[in-house]
């Protein structure tokens, strides 16, 4: 051998090896950027052990595409073996594929409804779920594994943190979990990726030394540094704020404290206006807007989603249906009344517009009627909420005529002994509420309860009382102990709100009475709740008549804190105990806070009692049939979401296959053809790549195209196209045959036109060609 033969072989071993580095350098990092993903994605995985059998498959598909790198005779044939075992696995766990899917599906659901407050409805399914979810996840893990390492291959560092983003934009704005390891495994895999990816054809060296020690040096202190971070508080203050932000820029500002006690001061602060409110006829309005159900210690937040699943599930929606929804069941129950008593109610029209108060809420009466004018949703069982872009600024509502508080209701005989259809539906219906009310809206913690038993019902606890005895009490107790601030001091950190009131501050304003007063009828067994809202007082607010309609205009001071007692049988009514703002009544009316009757003896699935007749067959039909009400865009969003990207996974499965069997179909060919076909063959590809590129000319007289061939294609010189038609024609017109290196010649032109045709392409022209004509890149 030469020394020039020697030199080159020489070279050859080295490029060899450096090459074989970088495979494995590639692999490494493929798998860091995997890591970091998925981790990122674990909380819509059913259990952990998801999260490690992907990784083995991530380990599976990297070592089977470093093999190919390596002996490039088993690339082709190793990607085919992929994708179409990949295919055979989705066909044949097709089912727990699907549910898997499903199941992800609901998970992101509870993400998004937790982050964004909606109320997505989940799917049904059934099956193993951890062997579901790992079905799913490996399929998905296959073709983004192979994806990805292709990518990082090619060095499109842009691709490769487009999909790190989209991990880290999904773990810190819907995850619940730690990012540490996603944080650092994908900081790393993208640093490591671009320094190596920047070394000279990817050698050692010093250069490679350099860079490969500077990131494990960042592995380390990025590890270091984060080692003590769990992320969830200071994530979760993100996410607040941001919400926060956006919510203030669509709604407004709000200047109720929507239950944050230690807001309490700013109830009345300011004098702006706020609403608008014309009436037909005077009257004092409770205009509900922030409710809360839960009591913290420091905070009122509204019942959280999971009271309304299990025993619950679907039960505001089956109420919708029944026509007794707990927003409007007053103005029923009065109705019912009123054919009972063959009287006609008058009903107040009134008009809201917003002028300067928090555009998400509706602000409307216990005993509103209807409601219209910009889209809204009802939110469960204690709010209406605008679901426009920048919520509600008018609106219009009709409600009762003097509808008295809760001390002031003289329940209808009809409750206790319905006579018609309607009144046995309503009580039976009402009777199931009643029971959700009773479960949910009765929490108090035991300490202070003590405390509320020491200082409102020494002798007995409140019982073998009826209920204007225990307001009475609760009126009298609060009176007499504490003092009304409109602006009083604010609560030390790290107490309880109701207790420092009632025992340290014993001054405050409505929202300081109104939190003691629920739980004190907690305390005494009646379901209550706390609500944040602008009272608007016939006698109190100033008024003007314009065409005969009352005008009246509520400003910051007219914010007012109440506690709303359930009524058995006529739903959630406000009861006033700030001292000067009610009078004391006396009467023989109870209040029940358990209901007083029992339609029948029978029980639905839920053991709540039930009507035998109506209720029974009524809950079986909102079983069978599906509810009219739409879906909303944050219910349908995550779903179609998910779905789309896993049509696309699917999609690049069956694409990707029928490429690599066309392009390993086509060598075959190749190698069977005789030289005359052969040829014909590269003639066709030659043809059909200039037209699609747009070579315009003569194809029966191919020299004739070499400058446009020349401009077309700048990777191209004149003389190889040149020299590649020579070939072409020694076969067809001289009948000779081509030698080996002249077919390889012909056969490496043809490639590389195709590869030049693919760069100059857009990305739907390279879609094209990728999986039209299976060009390889």
């Amino acid at each position: 051998m030469t020394k020039i033969g020697k030199i080159n072989l020489l070279r050859q071993k080295n490029d060899d090896k450096y090459n074989h580095i970088g495979n494995t350098a590639e692999v490494v990092l493929t798998f860091f950027v995997l890591l970091g993903f998925f981790s990122a994605l674990r909380d819509v995985m059913y259990a952990s052990i998801v999260l490690w059998v992907l990784m083995c498959v991530c380990v599976l598909i990297l070592g089977l595409r470093y093999i190919s790198e390596r002996f490039k005779k088993f690339e082709k044939v190793l990607s085919f073996g992929i994708y179409i075992i990949s295919m055979l696995c989705f066909f044949i766990f097709f089912l727990a594929a699907v549910r898997g899917f499903l199941g992800a599906v609901n998970r992101f659901i509870i993400l998004w409804n937790f982050r964004f407050d909606t109320d997505g409805r989940m799917f049904s399914v059934g099956g193993d779920s951890v062997f579901n979810s790992i079905v799913f996840w490996t399929l998905a893990a296959v073709p983004l594994t192979s994806l990805l390492f292709t990518l990082v291959k090619k060095r499109m560092r842009g691709c490769v943190i487009t999909v790190i983003i989209a991990g880290m934009l999904f773990g810190f704005i819907l995850g619940r979990s730690s990012m540490l390891i996603s944080v650092v495994c994908m900081i790393c895999g993208i640093l490591g990726i671009i320094i190596f990816s920047l070394t000279p054809r990817r050698r050692i060296g010093i250069g490679g030394v350099v860079c490969i020690s500077l990131t494990f040096i960042m592995f380390g202190g990025i590890f270091f540094l984060a080692r003590g971070y769990s992320g969830s508080e200071s994530i979760a203050l993100w996410k607040d704020e941001i919400s926060k932000q956006i919510e203030k820029i669509r709604y407004g500002e709000d200047t109720l404290p929507k239950g944050e006690l230690k807001d309490a001061d700013s109830l009345l602060k300011g004098d702006e206006t706020t609403l608008k409110v014309t009436m037909s006829y005077p009257q004092s309005l409770y205009l509900i807007g922030f409710v809360g159900g839960t009591y913290t210690g420091g905070e009122w937040k509204t019942l959280n989603k999971e009271a309304y699943q299990n025993e619950y599930d679907g039960l505001m929606e089956w109420l919708e249906q029944e026509g007794i929804s707990p927003m409007t069941q007053y103005s029923v129950y009065n109705k019912l009344s009123e054919e009972e008593e063959e009287y006609d109610e008058e009903y107040n029209t009134v008009k809201i517009e917003n002028k300067g108060a928090y555009r998400k809420f509706m602000y409307l009466p216990y005993s509103v009627v209807s409601w219209s004018g910009g889209s809204s949703e009802t939110k469960k069982d204690w709010q209406v909420q605008s679901d426009g872009i920048f919520g509600a600024s008018e609106y219009e509502f009709e409600n009762v005529i003097d509808a008295p508080n809760a001390d002031g209701i003289m329940t209808e005989p009809w409750i206790q002994f319905p006579k018609t259809e309607e009144q046995r539906k309503y009580t039976g219906v009402e009777s199931v509420y009643h029971h959700f009310a009773q479960d949910k809206y009765m929490d108090i913690d035991y300490e202070l309860k003590t405390l509320i038993y020491k200082m409102f019902f020494p002798e007995n606890n409140g019982e073998n009382m009826d209920f204007n005895e225990i307001t009475t009490q609760i009126r009298t107790v609060l009176r007499k102990e504490t003092q009304y601030r409109e602006f009083p001091p604010a609560m030390g950190k790290g107490k309880d709100f109701i207790r420092w009131f009632l025992t340290e501050a014993k001054s405050g304003n409505a929202v300081h009475y109104a939190s003691a007063a629920v739980m004190a009828y907690r305390a005494a067994g009646y379901p209550a709740r706390y609500v944040e809202g602008y009272l608007c007082q016939e006698e109190k607010t100033p008024v003007s008549n314009e065409n005969g309609e009352i005008t009246a205009i509520l400003t910051n001071k007219n914010a007012h804190a109440w506690a709303e007692i359930y009524v058995s049988g006529v739903g959630w009514v406000p009861v006033e105990v700030v001292p000067g703002m009610y009078v004391e009544t006396y009467t023989n009316q109870i209040v029940e806070g358990k209901p007083a009757y029992q339609v029948s003896s029978k029980q639905n699935d839920d053991g709540v009692d039930v009507d035998s007749d109506d209720i029974d067959g009524e809950r079986e039909d909102v079983d069978e049939e599906e509810t009219d009400k739409g879906l909303s865009f944050g219910e349908v969003f995550p779903v179609g979401v998910l779905l789309i990207l896993y049509t696309c996974f699917f999609l690049y499965l069956i694409l990707e296959s029928q490429r690599t069997l066309r392009i390993l179909y086509k060598k075959k060919l190749e190698q069977r053809l005789c030289n005359e076909k052969l040829v014909c063959l590269y003639a066709n590809e030659i043809q059909k790549t200039l037209q699609y590129a747009g070579v315009k000319g003569n194809y029966n007289h191919p020299f004739e195209l070499t400058n446009s061939v020349d401009r077309k294609f700048r990777g191209i010189s004149k003389n190889r196209y040149e020299r590649a038609i020579s070939l072409i024609h020694k076969v067809r017109f001289g009948g000779k045959e081509l030698r080996k290196d002249e077919k390889y010649a012909l056969s490496c032109f043809v490639l590389k036109l195709k590869k030049e045709l693919y760069k100059n392409k857009g990305f739907f022209g390279r879609l094209k060609l990728r999986y039209g004509y299976a060009v390889e890149k």
